[in-house]
């Protein structure tokens, strides 16, 4: 498994390029990780991409996702945080 940076510890402590696009980063995610530690992935980036390509991303990404109720904390939060209104989100 390689990093964005091909450093060898994956997400940790890594600062991305701000000219990272979409469609590079999910290249990394689907090639790097299999569906179960994909969204575990793409929560550890979570603060090192743009707000609106996260997002993009998470929808891109969400039916390719297993396990997906282990991480609902940190998934809440991490919309929470780049989401100014979740009820336009997240059904009540």
């Amino acid at each position: 498994m390689s990093s964005l940076n091909e450093t060898k510890y994956p997400l940790s402590n890594t600062t991305y390029p701000e000219e990272l696009v979409i469609d590079d980063v999910h290249t990394w995610l689907c090639k790097n990780y299999d569906s179960s530690g994909r969204l575990s992935a793409l929560l550890d980036i979570a603060d090192d991409l743009i707000s609106e390509h996260w997002l993009v991303l998470l929808g891109e990404l969400w039916t390719g996702f297993d396990d997906i109720g282990l991480h609902g904390y940190d998934l809440f939060w991490a919309i929470h945080e780049r989401v100014p209104d979740m009820d336009s989100v997240i059904p009540g």
